[in-house]
């Protein structure tokens, strides 16, 4: 689900990137037939998530979310984030969100690969409604995830509403978005060996003068110099104004 953040933290080859972005589309049966970088990018994607769902701060954000989500907790926060990446874009590549993603849309679209149904059909959706570059507002958010949600109740059979979660991301939304730049850059240093964009992101951190501060015990990952920014005294980490003063949904 945190499908920006899968392109992000991925070398910059068409393949990898798809390997990356389409993993949970892919079969087992599927993935022998893919080309070797493609299948690097799925190996990728396997230690974002081991290393997203086991992190004691991502736990720490699923746990202020109030609503009865159950299961879907890790669903809900694996969108925000990507929502709180597209928001904090600035903060972590020097390119433009919507530079980034022409780029890699026109790459996609002129490199020929044959991918199992459901892996082509998500990133057509992906394609034709420049899906990564609309999470970064409300509306997108809401749209991902109300697709998310007749995905899972036909799976299920029963009802899923995870359009409900947007009031717990508005009402939580600084302590979520502070849990956020704590959390992705340990991320970034952890996948950040095998990520074409690292580099770039410490050449954008040098000459922007970053305040960086050592990660707490609390953070549960040694940082190798990478930490999370200083966090209190930020102006820009108050919410967008599409979030002030509005009552909770």
């Amino acid at each position: 689900m945190n499908w920006l953040a899968h392109v992000f933290l991925s070398e910059p080859d068409t393949e990898f990137r798809l390997g990356n972005l389409l993993a949970d589309c892919l079969k087992r049966h599927d993935c022998a037939g893919m080309p070797e970088n493609f299948r690097r990018g799925m190996r990728q994607h396997q230690r974002i998530d081991a290393f997203t769902d086991t992190h004691p701060v991502v736990h720490r954000s699923r746990s202020r979310l109030k609503g009865d989500y159950r299961h879907a907790r890790g669903i809900l926060i694996d969108v925000f984030y990507d929502h709180l990446l597209a928001v904090n874009w600035e903060r972590f590549c020097p390119q433009r969100l919507e530079a980034f993603n022409s780029d890699f849309y026109a790459a996609v679209r002129a490199y020929p690969i044959a991918l199992p149904a459901e892996a082509r059909s998500a990133i057509d959706y992906i394609l034709d409604d420049d899906r990564l570059t609309s999470y970064r507002s409300m509306d997108g958010i809401g749209l991902a995830l109300g697709r998310l949600s007749k995905h899972l109740s036909a799976r299920l059979n029963k009802p899923i509403a995870l359009d409900r979660g947007i009031s717990d991301l508005q009402a939580s939304f600084g302590d979520l978005q502070s849990d956020f730049l704590e959390f992705f850059p340990l991320l970034q240093n952890h996948v950040g060996g095998n990520s074409g964009d690292a580099l770039k992101l410490a050449q954008f951190k040098e000459h922007e003068d970053f305040d960086l501060r050592s990660n707490t015990a609390e953070g549960g990952c040694a940082t190798r110099g990478i930490a999370a920014e200083s966090l209190d005294r930020t102006p820009s980490l108050r919410p967008p104004p599409e979030y002030r003063g509005r009552e909770r949904l």
